[in-house]
């Protein structure tokens, strides 16, 4: 997961999506869906795919991590998250930030 994030900083995509699918296998294997890092890999697999163009792909992971485990620290700042900025000028952003505000 560490190194999928070291990549990803540095705009590699192809590579920490595969480490981020092989590690999410793993954990929600081992931990379970409701967990805090399943929900951490979802959500960095989102970035990936905001990133990419997918956007429906990225919300569909951003909305996959807030309903299985995302901290509510990380809920809250998804509108501000620099890493989700490729997604914000889709009208589906705004109305993703306003339903973690309300959760």
């Amino acid at each position: 997961m560490n190194l999928a994030i070291s990549l990803l900083k540095e705009t590699r995509y192809a590579e920490p999506k595969k480490l981020l699918r092989d590690a999410l296998a793993v954990q929600r294997r081992t931990l379970g869906l409701d967990d805090r890092d399943v929900a951490a890999s979802l959500y960095q697999l989102a970035v990936i795919d905001g990133h990419q163009g997918k956007n429906d792909e990225a919300f569909a992971l951003l909305r996959d991590s807030i309903n299985h485990g995302l901290p509510v620290e990380v809920r809250n700042g998804i509108g501000t998250d620099p890493d989700l900025d490729p997604l914000h000028a889709d009208s589906r952003f705004n109305a993703l930030v306003a339903e973690t505000k309300k959760s």
